[in-house]
């Protein structure tokens, strides 16, 4: 997994926290209560531990097809970014 390196904390905290209670004001609605049901159903608790990373940072040429150039857009969160392909 590629990442930049002001989410790699993030990357699994996220999926090990409680989600928001603004989602309690949501879920009486039945199209939410039906996508939270097959959220759980599908196995979101059981998604492994991320431990693995390569880390790229704003300006670095990655080694893949195209050879992007990383442009760190912070946003969201704090490691967001885009790749420029020239061609």
């Amino acid at each position: 997994m590629w990442i930049h390196p002001a989410d790699v904390q993030r990357a699994n905290t996220v999926s090990r926290s409680l989600p928001p209670l603004d989602i309690l004001k949501v879920l009486w609605k039945p199209p939410s209560f039906a996508y939270f049901v097959e959220v759980v159903r599908s196995g979101v608790g059981s998604v492994p531990e991320l431990t693995a990373f390569e880390i790229f940072e704003d300006g670095d040429e990655l080694d893949v097809h195209g050879h992007p150039t990383v442009i760190h857009v912070p946003g969201h969160t704090a490691g967001p970014s885009a790749f420029y392909l020239p061609d």
